[in-house]
């Protein structure tokens, strides 16, 4: 162990020392000890430098592995916020906004769908135009009749099937108002108030075409309906005529200009 020389004797035995090799570099020729002068300068600086030298890379080495794992835990933490994001979207978005159909899927909002010919009829249908299903057509007269402050409506009904059909209807499903929202009341004539809760009945074979009328003795034929009463004000434009439910077509209803 080499230690700087304060004396010109061994520090260790007290014995003289003598040069050694280097001018500044000491030895005690008694107990071995190796000694340097107080002048003598740093160890070499090859040495040092190569020890600082190695230092300094292994501190940037040091400094380079936490930069990367600093960088990679950075890293780490995005895509993990990024994957929950997408959970989240695609957990809680709408079913439109995350699933997209190869074909076209009839039940999302606007795809057009084919209407069920015997589901919906339409509610309202100009005078002498037709309201119709596979197998039945009901139309009105183009016009109607005023007498003596009574109206009379005709209709048609025909059967397209193939079979007979038998009609079931009540003389109280027909009604008649103006676009003005009054109403004018079936007229009994020379039938009772019964007779409009009464069940009635007609056969229709395949093709066939009846023609349905109002009449002031509407109680005496099937195929009469009642008349309606009361006075049109001359504001009004239009007039209705409804029917609740007549075979398969169930509130549809006529209009007439005035």
């Amino acid at each position: 162990m080499a230690e700087k020389l304060l004396k010109s004797t061994c520090p260790a035995c007290g014995a003289p020392v003598s040069r050694k090799g280097n001018q500044h570099e000491y030895v005690c020729p008694y107990c071995g000890t190796e000694f340097y002068s107080e002048t003598i300068p740093n160890p070499p600086t090859g040495s040092q430098s190569s020890h600082f030298q190695a230092d300094a890379d292994m501190a940037a080495k040091a400094s380079s592995e936490i930069g990367t794992s600093n960088r990679n835990k950075k890293t780490s933490i995005w895509s993990y916020i990024i994957l929950v994001v997408f959970f989240l979207i695609f957990f809680t978005a709408p079913r439109w906004l995350t699933f997209i159909p190869m074909f076209p899927d009839p039940s999302l909002p606007g795809m057009h769908n084919e209407p069920d010919m015997f589901l919906d009829f339409p509610s309202t249908e100009l005078a002498a135009e037709s309201f119709t299903s596979k197998e039945f057509e009901i139309s009105s007269d183009a016009n109607f009749r005023i007498e003596n402050d009574l109206m009379f409506f005709d209709f048609t009904f025909q059967n397209w099937g193939d079979q007979t059909f038998v009609l079931h209807y009540q003389a109280n499903i027909f009604e008649v108002y103006d676009d003005l929202g009054n109403d004018y009341p079936l007229y009994l004539g020379s039938c009772n108030t019964d007779s409009l809760n009464e069940d009635r009945q007609i056969e229709l074979k395949p093709n066939e075409i009846v023609t349905f009328t109002s009449s002031s003795s509407w109680c005496s034929s099937v195929k009469s309906i009642p008349a309606f009463s009361g006075v049109i004000p001359p504001e009004a434009k239009r007039m209705y005529f409804h029917i609740k439910e007549f075979g398969e077509f169930k509130d549809i209803t006529f209009s007439f200009d005035l």
